[in-house]
């Protein structure tokens, strides 16, 4: 074997010098092939074959501390065209009724319907699958457990809706019951309510006004049920909330009355208790150095000058009814004697010596006549 000549070896390392600039090029895309390839290779191994990876776990109520209700903003039913039904949406966490019914009840039985190739699924009620006019069907909504529904846009919610109601509210008045003494005067009023029908526990209605029912007694008492409902085209309330369990759902109100057969005592008063009578004052005396003086004396006037004394004069009877009407006057009570003052006794003993002298004289003047 003939060795090269060195300037062979010289021309061959020349040949196979590479730059380095392109050296380090080449680097670059071996290391950047080599890791694409290399990270699928590594998920893979990493992550078996054919399994899910587990659901990010989100954090749930804290044990103790309530849960606040979902608030359901319920959407209203769309009428038909024809006005001859609606479509109520499938809504989660809502419950459709109608007249009080669940529709998923009314679709069971064939009156309502799911329509067909909906993707909201709406349920059709009509009149003619209900057998009805829909003029007088009430139509609500309860919401599921776990949820609220919306009623305005100020943030009220409620457990139950009424969406569609045409009737009347009317306000629930009860019946009253009348528990007079004994049994025979035992009664029952019923209330003039437009809005109501009562009736009895056969179910006769019973008119507005009082009545006498028949009732048995047991250990003094009696029994009487009557049943309250809502007239047509109303709906019954008490204090302004609807007595009915669900939207129209109707229904009876019961109403217990009792009665006695007790008879109340009669309430004894009090004699009332004798009163002493007033004791009489005794009249004044008057002082001790004093004269008595009579009460009929200070009235006259001491200056006023005395009569005298007149004889009474006499009258004869007057005949006649008139007469007759004087007679049966009483007569006026005898004047009371004024006591005279010394000067009028006086006066009275000069006319008494006069009146002797006077009869004297006449006695002696019939004494010679003779």
């Amino acid at each position: 074997m003939s060795a090269r000549p060195a300037s062979d070896s010289r021309d061959l390392h020349a040949a196979m010098r590479i730059p380095t600039s392109r050296l380090r090029a080449l680097t670059a895309g071996v290391l950047l092939a080599l890791g694409s390839v290399a990270a699928p290779a590594a998920a893979a191994a990493a992550q078996p074959s054919g399994e899910v990876p587990p659901p990010v776990e989100q954090p749930g109520p804290v044990p103790g501390e309530p849960v606040a209700p979902v608030v359901v903003h319920l959407p209203p039913p769309v009428h038909l065209d024809d006005g001859a039904g609606y479509l109520l949406p499938d809504h989660p966490g809502v419950t459709w009724l109608v007249d009080g019914t669940p529709v998923a009840d009314l679709v069971a039985a064939g009156t309502a319907r799911h329509v067909p190739g909906d993707p909201m699924g709406h349920v059709e009620i009509t009149a003619e699958g209900l057998g009805r006019e829909l003029a007088g069907v009430v139509l609500g909504a309860l919401a599921a457990e776990g949820h609220v529904l919306a009623t305005d846009d100020d943030g009220g919610t409620a457990p139950v809706r009424y969406v569609i109601d045409p009737r009347a509210a009317a306000e629930l008045v009860l019946p009253e019951a009348f528990d007079a003494d004994g049994t025979e005067a035992d009664a029952v009023h019923v209330p003039e309510a437009p809005g109501q029908v009562v009736r009895d526990a056969a179910g006769e209605v019973l008119a507005p006004g009082v009545h006498l029912p028949a009732l048995a007694y047991l250990d003094g008492t009696a029994v009487l049920e009557l049943t309250v409902t809502a007239a047509a085209g109303h709906r019954l309330e008490a204090e302004g909330q609807p007595v009915e369990p669900l939207p129209g759902a109707g229904g009876t109100h019961v109403v217990t009355l009792l009665l006695t057969d007790a008879v109340t005592p009669p309430v004894e008063e009090p004699e009332p208790e004798p009163q002493p009578e007033p004791s009489t004052p005794p009249p004044a005396l008057p002082p001790a150095d004093e004269p008595s003086v009579p009460p009929a004396l200070l009235n006259l006037d001491a200056a006023a000058p005395s009569e005298p004394m007149s004889a009474p004069a006499v009258t004869a009877p007057a005949t006649g009814p008139a007469s007759a009407a004087a007679a049966e006057a009483p007569a006026p009570p005898p004047e009371a004697s004024i006591p005279r003052e010394p000067q009028d006794l006086e006066l009275l003993v000069i006319l008494g010596a006069f009146f002797l002298g006077g009869l004297g004289l006449v006695l002696g003047v019939g004494r010679d006549a003779r």
